[in-house]
């Protein structure tokens, strides 16, 4: 799951979590604003 270009100084594993955390948290807000 290699697919941003982005020179992070980070574990892949560490900067994944990070990132799915954070867009799980955004959908979920989102969701919970919508409806």
């Amino acid at each position: 799951c290699r697919a941003t270009n982005i020179p992070v100084p980070a574990p892949p594993t560490l900067t994944g979590a990070l990132l799915v955390g954070a867009m799980t948290l955004g959908y979920v807000i989102t969701n919970s604003l919508i409806s």
